[in-house]
């Protein structure tokens, strides 16, 4: 039988890979006909049927294996995980999350040649991502995704302040009085509350509500950034340079501003987004305009609206109307 390397296994069978438990060899050599997988499932259909189909037709096809995948609740994966260890044995790929790969380090395969190898073709890991899957020495896991989840302030934080159940810290939150601005001011106030934050909501109208920011008249500001196009240039001059108009913090970083013209010049699309990560670690790590949620838009329309042609990257004007023609 064709040896098949661990390298090409994983480069080709699938990208989501996070744990590969050892049992006393590497199962990507392909002794069998069947790789054992358990991932947690999509909750989407389509996805699922992609992994079972398509994906599993290339690996029979391109390697001469089949992978049996199966799909499971994810909070139960890491008593799989356990159980797996103790036995000794179990399936030979598990997809995980956080720092599991740290916890069972002993018993998993080293992925160090695919990361590197990932490393070498993609610029990097982030750092997050080198933080659970390698232990220094090692790569543990394959890491696969990031995904953004609230932040959760610790209490503990604010008893070293002084704040506490008997002291809380009082604040007005101030927003614009419309529902896309005040549901979601609602939302973390009411959060605020779990960490001894007793916030009061300022609901301003919304013909006030510019002068007001525009003055620094708050305490607390809940601001959607209204970008209207999803691109660089209108994000960074209209909200984070010296002096932008919406800049309401005030905040001002000269060599910031310097990094955003580069990547407004820059013509190679891969060298502007590594300058664009490089402009959103600064502001991260500056605390500027902290982001809590993304909200999603989208255009719909009837089905015997036909030819409409809209904008990639916005959902506002742009449109072009010109072939537009109703089949009713």
């Amino acid at each position: 039988m064709t040896r098949i390397t661990r390298r090409r296994l994983l480069e080709t069978s699938a990208a989501g890979l996070a744990a590969v438990f050892a049992g006393g060899r590497a199962p990507a050599f392909a002794e069998g006909t069947t790789l054992h997988w358990v991932r947690g499932s999509d909750y989407v259909p389509l996805s699922d049927q992609t992994m079972r189909g398509k994906i599993n037709e290339l690996c029979q096809k391109d390697l001469g294996i089949k992978i049996n995948l199966e799909g499971v609740d994810g909070l139960t994966i890491q008593a799989r995980v356990t159980s797996a260890v103790s036995a000794g044995s179990g399936p030979d790929i598990i997809s995980a999350i956080n720092n599991w790969a740290q916890l069972y380090g002993d018993s998993v395969v080293d992925v160090s040649d695919v990361c590197e190898d990932i490393d070498k073709a993609q610029g990097g890991f982030y750092e997050t991502a080198k933080a659970i899957a390698y232990d220094g020495k090692k790569w543990l896991a394959v890491p696969n995704t990031i995904v953004g989840l609230q932040i959760v302030n610790r209490a503990s934080w604010w008893n070293e302040l002084g704040y506490g159940p008997e002291k809380r810290l009082a604040i007005k939150v101030s927003t614009c009085n419309l529902p896309g601005w005040r549901d979601p001011a609602v939302v973390m106030v009411s959060q605020l509350k779990e960490v001894y934050v007793d916030a009061e909501l300022d609901l301003v109208d919304t013909a006030l509500w510019y002068s007001k920011m525009a003055r620094r008249d708050y305490a607390v500001g809940f601001v959607p950034i209204e970008s209207g196009v999803d691109d660089p240039d209108q994000m960074f001059y209209e909200n984070y340079v010296c002096g932008a108009l919406r800049n309401y913090g005030g905040y001002c970083n000269h060599e910031l501003d310097k990094l955003v013209d580069r990547q407004s010049m820059e013509a190679d699309p891969k060298k502007r987004k590594e300058i664009v990560w490089q402009i959103e670690r600064v502001l991260a790590e500056a605390g500027v305009r902290p982001v809590l949620y993304f909200p999603a838009g989208a255009s719909c329309r009837q089905p015997w609206v036909k030819d409409l042609t809209l904008m990639t990257n916005s959902i506002y004007n742009g449109w072009r109307m010109e072939d537009v023609w109703l089949d009713k």
